[in-house]
């Protein structure tokens, strides 16, 4: 689908409005079959139809290659084209893009630069989204493009460059979508360069903090074989116990289960048991077994 967001439609929308256009979707506006074309266009490539969309793009500049309008239609049908992972035509239609819609510079790098990664070109890649960040400090796109990067130098092995990248774009956007994935990678480098102790710290973070992450059952796999290698420590019971609570609020009732019962086959002093006991309590009410979880608070 069509992705284009806020900051990025004003300006769009502004260009249009310079050169006389900001009714061009609208059917009424359109004054010959090119405009109907480019038109079914946008509405095929905002319902997700992608290729009837480039069709329509593509009939529209074989007739109009060049013009205002044609550049416009180039960048809607480069988005198509990645959408299809059609790398190669994308930058077919973004090749010196910028000249026509200068005021999009930054979203035609980012789209360049994707198509690169696509096709494993990562030097284009990195050069083309450092020339977002150096060119447009103010760009929306600055924090994804700094997670990218570091996905780039990661694909590469190029370990310090895509930890210190990774490290910036976690300090610069520590809640985007892709940082549990760069958390998780930087565990990784962590150790393939021997540092134990953040890949540790990482993997526990998965398992006991976020349990309910996708990563978190790869984390642990992980975080068990750096224990018994004896390059990271047992987790402390209170570590284990946040763990069960992280579960239960999240109503992942069964893997609550199976972390009670590991709790249950170490060393327990009394207080502890009773937490133990207490959050197994827990489990039952929340299972809606209201008489189980009444017995076992009575025990």
């Amino acid at each position: 689908m069509i992705n284009i967001n806020y900051t990025m439609t004003i300006r769009f929308s502004t260009s249009l409005a310079l050169i006389g256009l900001i009714g061009l979707t609208n059917p009424a506006y359109a004054i010959g079959f090119g405009d109907l074309s480019v038109n079914a266009g946008v509405e095929a490539l905002e319902a997700g139809n992608d290729a009837e969309a480039l069709e329509h793009f593509e009939q529209f500049l074989k007739a109009r290659p060049a013009g205002q309008i044609s550049d416009q239609t180039r960048f809607l049908a480069a988005e198509a084209c990645l959408n299809q992972a059609r790398a190669h035509r994308a930058l077919y239609y973004l090749k010196d893009l910028e000249k026509g819609l200068p005021e999009i510079t930054d979203y035609i790098l980012a789209r360049r630069g994707q198509s690169y990664r696509a096709l494993f070109q990562w030097e284009e890649a990195i050069n083309t989204w450092e020339s977002l960040l150096s060119d447009w400090p103010a760009s929306p796109l600055l924090t994804t493009t700094h997670y990218r990067i570091a996905d780039a130098y990661f694909a590469q092995a190029k370990l310090e460059k895509a930890r210190a990248m990774y490290r910036t774009a976690l300090s610069l956007a520590p809640g985007h979508n892709q940082a549990p994935l760069a958390k998780f990678n930087l565990a990784h480098i962590a150790e393939l360069v021997s540092d134990w102790r953040e890949a540790a710290k990482i993997y526990q973070h998965f398992v006991y903090y976020r349990p309910s992450h996708p990563l978190s059952e790869v984390a642990a796999t992980k975080l068990e074989a750096l224990i018994k290698k004896g390059r990271a420590a047992p987790p402390s019971f209170g570590v284990r116990l946040t763990q069960v609570d992280k579960l239960l609020t999240r109503h992942s009732f069964d893997r609550a289960e199976k972390a009670l019962e590991a709790i249950q086959k170490i060393p327990l002093s009394l207080q502890d048991q009773w937490g133990v006991q207490f959050r197994a309590a827990q489990l039952q009410y929340r299972r809606g077994n209201y008489l189980k979880a009444r017995e076992t608070f009575q025990t």
